[in-house]
């Protein structure tokens, strides 16, 4: 996250926008700030944050997401591999997260999760499967990534964030 903050500084000064620029960092850092002391007497939630579906895809320790999900009070259970790791079903269980992150576009959706052996995990039989409302939030070095932060943060402690969310359900298939 520091590395965006240089990158809007360095753009605030190539436009002659150094104010304005300097002004983004401080929102963006304020609002991180905001959300970090809300959370961080919080205890940790286990999260798995799913990047593709096929192959299985997660995000890493050194990736924005991974960030995100501990500045938010969560746990990455991935956070011991780098970059983006494909993982298999049997690891995620093993892991058994109490809590699934997928963007829009990860080629499943979180009701296709429940055709899977992922609701055999806390999140899944709890309902706590959450779709962001956008890849751009988390994807991208931009000032938005406070958005996704703010998202991620609702989703590990909703009631922190008076966050309202209907809960995943799976159908009983006979």
């Amino acid at each position: 996250i520091g590395d965006i903050y240089k990158a809007v500084e360095l753009l605030g000064r190539i436009t002659s926008k150094e104010e304005k620029a300097k002004d983004v960092v401080a929102e963006m850092k304020d609002k991180i700030e905001e959300i970090r002391s809300k959370v961080q007497n919080m205890p940790e939630v286990k999260v798995f944050y799913i990047v593709w579906s096929d192959p299985l895809m997660s995000a890493g320790n050194g990736t924005f997401i991974n960030d995100l999900i501990t500045l938010a009070g969560g746990e990455n259970i991935f956070k011991d591999t780098q970059g983006w790791p494909q993982v298999s079903v049997e690891e995620v269980l093993t892991r058994n997260p109490e809590v699934i992150i997928l963007p829009p576009h990860a080629g499943i959706s979180a009701e296709d999760l429940c055709n899977t052996q992922l609701v055999n995990t806390d999140a899944m039989k709890n309902g706590k499967v959450y779709t962001l409302s956008s890849d751009d939030i988390v994807s991208r070095p931009t000032p938005r990534i406070v958005e996704g932060l703010e998202e991620i943060a609702k989703f590990l402690h909703p009631d922190l964030f008076n966050f309202q969310y209907q809960p995943l359900t799976c159908e009983a298939t006979s």
